[in-house]
């Protein structure tokens, strides 16, 4: 019991991991219209390319469309049909140059309700061909999934689309398309360039930030340092050299002519004090003394000086 419930669980998954389609840019050899305008863009296992339509064929009118069958359909279930070829494609990359015949489109080519996948075949219009999981051998037209139903592809849904594996009515906005798309070397390079960018300018507008915050802050430090000094005042020895200047500069030199008239008339008044009488005893009280200075000329002035 055990071993045939993991293989049923393994074939489920094989079944979702085919019915994965990731779409790219690739190169085709066709052209929307042909350069013959009797050709057509047929597509098969090996390939796709312009070329006469003759018998049954899958032709693709469109670049963003799924290819068309153009040979029967087949209308009960559970009866063999002819799945859309889904051909592996050259890779289209930023370097890839292409011919006049050929063109560069988004494989496989899609649309929301008809997607070119692994359920898209010749079956009518209330069925899908199934070519995975149990059907991969002898692919086999089915009865189309009702709304609410879990499937892999809108083309599984009746009158609907298929999204997170959910069908869902036509008339309801689809949250994805249930495609996985594969960006291409130009996009991809692209992407990792803007996040480059993106990180480098990044970078440098934090440390241009982070530069001008320093910046700012060391200037707000230093006003507040200086706001928080004393007043500064002049030093002691300052105070002593201005006061030693300025007595220099006040003195008179031992040399100068008016230091010698002044010596001059003291050494003058002291010689005639030198020579003078004493004064008679008894005499002395104030006004004689005036009396006496006067008639000794002790108040004379002196003699003009002649050096």
């Amino acid at each position: 019991m055990s071993i045939d419930f993991a293989l049923v669980v393994a074939i489920l998954a094989l079944a979702h991991i085919a019915s994965a389609i990731i779409t790219q840019n690739s190169v085709i050899n066709c052209t929307w219209p042909c350069s013959d305008a009797a050709a057509e863009c047929v597509v098969t296992p090996e390939g796709a390319g312009c070329q006469i339509v003759q018998g049954d064929k899958w032709i693709l009118n469109s670049p963003k469309k799924a290819p068309v069958f153009t040979g029967s359909y087949v209308s009960r279930m559970t009866m063999p049909c002819i799945p859309a070829p889904i051909p592996q494609l050259p890779v289209a990359t930023p370097n890839t140059t292409i011919h006049p015949n050929q063109s560069i489109i988004e494989w496989p080519s899609w649309t929301l309700r008809r997607p070119l996948d692994f359920y898209l075949g010749n079956c009518g219009h209330d069925l899908y061909c199934s070519s995975v999981g149990q059907d991969a051998g002898q692919p086999v037209c089915r009865q189309r999934l009702s709304v609410g139903s879990a499937c892999q592809s809108s083309n599984q849904c009746h009158y609907g689309f298929c999204s997170d594996n959910v069908c869902h009515p036509k008339n309801e906005s689809p949250t994805n398309d249930g495609h996985t798309h594969h960006a291409n070397n130009m996009d991809r390079n692209s992407s990792k360039t803007g996040q480059i960018l993106a990180s480098v300018f990044g970078i440098v507008g934090a440390l241009l930030f982070a530069g001008f915050g320093f910046f700012m802050y060391r200037r707000h430090r230093r006003r507040s340092v200086i706001h928080q000094q004393p007043p500064a005042y002049p030093a002691a020895s300052n105070i002593n050299n201005s006061s030693s200047t300025s007595f220099n500069v006040n003195t008179v030199p031992l040399n100068s002519a008016g230091y010698k008239e002044e010596q001059f008339a003291s050494d003058f008044l002291h010689e005639d004090n030198q020579h003078a009488p004493p004064p008679p005893p008894g005499t002395i009280n104030g006004n004689h003394a005036v009396s006496y200075g006067d008639d000794n000329g002790l108040l004379r002035p002196p003699p003009s000086y002649k050096p």
